[in-house]
């Protein structure tokens, strides 16, 4: 016997759906809800269906290689991704931003964006020094080309205009301007006072609030559901696959109605193999059903086809007078079952 297996399937397709991604990119910065590539591939497949998606943004950036995985992510994906700067696009997160086409990249009226070039810490010799240093100039070249795309300016305007070793706060108007985004009127998310002023690690440290995170709607490192706040859920998640039973699926699903999470129910697998085998047994009869159907209507064209050949008037045959005479020797002989057939044969035969 199989063990069971819990899948996550979704009750109706949408047109459309949101992804929040308020936080700082990468997972060492001790905070408890980081922006990860991870988390980013695990809603879009939770979203398998959904061919729309929103992405919206609020951070004040953090991993370099965390954001570029993201970005591919985006790029790569089939569906069609729109980027929101809900409030904050900074560093790495601007990028995140710039990852999609002209016409998807929209930000909120009162938001800022952030460019500026890549930054870390180095220890060691003067060697080890420059050679940071070229690997700074390398994680640029990969940043720009992305801005590049996204404004159409060349590798150098970009990295001359952005890549300087300066911060650019951009305005919505500013960005808008440079081509990075659309403006959008719609509300936005809290955003750090002052925040041109701040050390990006104080913005960093706005974003790791826990006080700020409970303003926020956070998805990131948490359920998809909110962190503890399904407890027949979170029961479930700790048992053994073997003892998951019917009764607890009910529950758990039970509690996702009574909160109103739309389009979304927890199965067995083995539950979605009988269905499925169902399903195969379904189309199996309608393709028989259907074989036995063009049988019947070429029975009823054969027998419509041979009833036509029936109705048809038989030749007439003719009575031909023949050179014979009969046995009084006065009358000819008459061959009542000669057509004209047969005298047209016998005459191109000379008989």
């Amino acid at each position: 016997m199989s063990k069971p297996v819990l899948r996550v399937v979704r009750n109706e397709a949408k047109a459309s759906a949101q992804i929040f991604l308020y936080g700082i990119v990468g997972e060492y910065w001790y905070t408890d809800s980081p922006v990860t590539a991870r988390n980013l591939q695990r809603q879009l497949s939770l979203l398998s269906d959904v061919p729309v998606i929103h992405l919206h943004l609020n951070g004040p950036g953090g991993d370099v290689h965390e954001g570029l995985l993201m970005c591919n992510i985006i790029k790569a994906s089939k569906k069609e991704i729109h980027t929101w700067n809900d409030g904050i696009c900074a560093s790495m997160m601007a990028v995140i931003l710039e990852s999609v086409p002209e016409g998807r990249r929209h930000a909120a009226k009162a938001s800022l964006t952030m460019l500026h070039s890549a930054s870390t810490i180095a220890w060691g010799n003067a060697q080890d020094m420059r050679d940071t240093a070229d690997m700074l100039d390398k994680h640029d070249d990969v940043l720009a080309e992305i801005l590049s795309d996204a404004t159409g300016l060349t590798l150098d305007q970009v990295k001359s205009k952005w890549f300087d070793g300066k911060d650019y706060w951009l305005t919505a108007k500013e960005g808008e301007a440079e081509g990075l985004f659309t403006i959008e009127d719609y509300d936005i998310s809290e955003i750090p006072d002052d925040a041109v002023n701040q050390p990006l690690d104080q913005i960093a440290a706005f974003y790791s609030s826990p006080k700020n995170h409970n303003k926020n709607p956070q998805i990131n490192n948490e359920t998809m559901f909110g962190k503890d706040k399904f407890k027949s859920l979170s029961a479930l998640a700790k048992l053994a696959v073997n003892d998951v039973t019917p009764e607890l699926v009910a529950a758990v699903n039970d509690e996702l109605e009574s909160e109103k999470i739309p389009g979304v129910t927890l199965v067995l697998d083995s539950e979605l193999q009988t269905v499925s085998d169902k399903a195969e047994k379904a189309d199996q009869l309608e393709a028989d059903a259907k074989i036995k159907d063009q049988k019947i209507k070429d029975l009823e064209k054969t027998v419509k086809d041979q009833k036509a050949l029936l109705d048809d008037p038989a030749e007439e045959i003719e009575g031909v007078v023949t050179d014979k005479k009969d046995s009084t020797g006065e009358k000819p002989v008459v061959n009542a079952f000669e057509t004209s057939f047969d005298r047209e044969l016998k005459a191109r035969l000379g008989k």
